[in-house]
């Protein structure tokens, strides 16, 4: 059954009446707990991911020096962020509940991790193609969603600043699992906000730029990284999304190559999580290593091997048009249900396993991810749901390598 993050009252009331829980066995669940802070406040202002990456990133460390013989597992997409904590030790489980929201540590704890928060969005957007590609597709498609604040914008934090916004109210959700007594429950129901707003309400999707490509140098790449970008309609069937492009990567899988390091370079076959409540639908497509030109020879340049890779792409696109066999439905729920974590079980000993459980259900709760809806989707609801993508909104966007006279590619 699904835990739901509003029990937590009526757990106060259950356990005062309790005897203190004995020692938990070894085989008996871990018990755990979970936190989700919301990112928009009651003003209805959001906190960019990358300044809401800084906030987990302290109240986590903070989390797991308060209770260093503790299991701990964190979440952060775009709408919120999830803490979740497994030992058997209660004073453990309490001690991580109370350091998330204590942020009265050394001034020079929260610099360091606006200072690492700065350093890996310079490294998204400048050195990964992924990132490049997604923050091109995030303007481009969805300008009313709140952007990144940006690698400057982060290193200007200040520890005030960073502890003023970590004492704004948000909407704060508690939940907890296995023997939890009394003192930590209700610890965990002063921390609910559930009257606060859950999310904010967005204009529809840019109309982005069609099947122009828009492109541009990046001095890290040394071929040409392509990218499809669609957003994602909010009404969408997300279960049925969930399943196509399970089956939509497998093909893509079958259909091209891998030409090295994709995922290092952030930019896998298709990319979307109903996980993260991701808006785009990316498509990516990595194009041929350069070739060393030797004196006479003729080669292709980098426009010529864009060309080459968007048409791999249209290829795919092509392939996805194919209808959907019952044996890849079958694969594709399989998939799905994995990625989404389904098959995580809450009744583990295990603390780390305890922790990462209940963060997923946690997490799948907030953004209505449903395994009997993941479960009854058919070949006609996943493909209505990928068709829908397809002909929504879409951004064509291409990373280019400096030009070289030495270095070219073979025609194709």
């Amino acid at each position: 059954m699904p835990v739901r993050p509003v029990f937590v009252a009526a757990l106060i009331a259950a356990a005062a009446d309790a005897q203190a829980p004995a020692s938990a066995s070894a085989t008996s669940p871990c018990p755990a707990v979970a936190l989700l802070y919301e990112h928009v406040d009651a003003a209805g202002e959001r906190l960019p991911r990358d300044v809401a990456d800084v906030l987990a990133a302290v109240r986590f460390a903070r989390g797991k020096a308060a209770a260093p013989k503790a299991q701990a597992s964190l979440h952060v997409d775009d709408a919120c962020t999830c803490l979740s904590v497994a030992a058997r030790d209660p004073a453990q489980l309490a001690a991580f509940v109370a350091a998330c929201d204590d942020l009265s540590g050394s001034d020079d704890e929260l610099a360091l991790a606006a200072a690492a928060a700065a350093l890996q969005a310079d490294d998204e957007r400048h050195l990964f193609p992924g990132g490049a590609h997604a923050a091109a597709a995030r303007a481009a498609l969805w300008p009313s969603a709140p952007q990144r604040a940006g690698a400057e914008a982060l290193a200007a934090l200040t520890p005030a600043s960073l502890r003023a916004l970590a004492t704004v109210a948000r909407r704060t959700a508690a939940t907890g699992n296995g023997a939890i007594d009394a003192a930590l429950a209700y610890a965990l129901a002063t921390r609910q906000r559930l009257d606060l707003p859950m999310a904010i309400n967005l204009a529809g999707p840019a109309p982005g730029a069609g099947d122009e490509l828009v492109s541009e140098l990046h001095p890290r790449v040394d071929q040409p990284f392509v990218a499809l970008a669609f957003a994602v309609p909010a009404d969408l069937d997300r279960a049925a999304l969930a399943v196509a492009l399970a089956i939509a990567r497998e093909r893509a899988a079958a259909l091209w190559p891998l030409r090295g390091s994709e995922l290092r370079a952030r930019t896998p076959y298709v990319a979307w999580s109903w996980l993260h409540d991701e808006r785009v639908v990316t498509v990516h497509r990595r194009g041929f290593a350069p070739i060393a030109v030797r004196p006479g020879e003729r080669c292709a340049d980098a426009a010529a091997e864009c060309e080459a890779t968007v048409a791999e792409v249209r290829a795919l696109l092509a392939e996805l048009q194919r209808p959907f066999a019952a044996g890849e439905m079958v694969a594709g729920r399989d998939r799905a249900a994995a990625e989404l974590g389904l098959r995580l079980a809450l009744d583990v000993a295990d603390p780390a396993s305890a922790a990462l459980a209940l963060r997923q259900q946690m997490v799948r709760y907030r953004h209505g991810i449903d395994a009997a809806a993941l479960a009854a989707v058919d070949a006609a609801a996943a493909t209505a749901a990928l068709q829908r993508v397809l002909a929504a909104p879409r951004q064509w966007h291409a990373l280019l390598p400096s030009p070289s006279p030495a270095k070219g590619w073979r025609p194709r």
